[in-house]
């Protein structure tokens, strides 16, 4: 992907969301990748300015949302309650 692309800033921060309280140095480095590769991205831009990541939807984000719930939906796996 293409520095300062929303695809690449969404991944990233997806990522980090992921991993950031298992382990935070891995955490970090996310972080860090979307500082140097992404900081004209909206998502980017959003990460940077909170200084961590963001939970907010985005181009490659979505659609992995979306394919996520159909398989729950075709499995009949119930979504968690929150």
């Amino acid at each position: 992907m293409e520095d300062n692309s929303e695809e690449l800033a969404d991944a990233l921060n997806t990522a980090g969301l992921w991993v950031k309280d298992r382990d935070g140095n891995l955490g970090n480095r996310y972080y860090s990748m979307i500082e140097a590769r992404c900081p004209g991205a909206k998502i980017g831009k959003d990460v940077l300015a909170k200084h961590w990541f963001v939970d907010e939807p985005g181009p490659w984000s979505t659609p992995l949302a979306a394919a996520e719930d159909a398989t729950r939906k075709e499995l009949g796996i119930q979504p968690d309650e929150q």
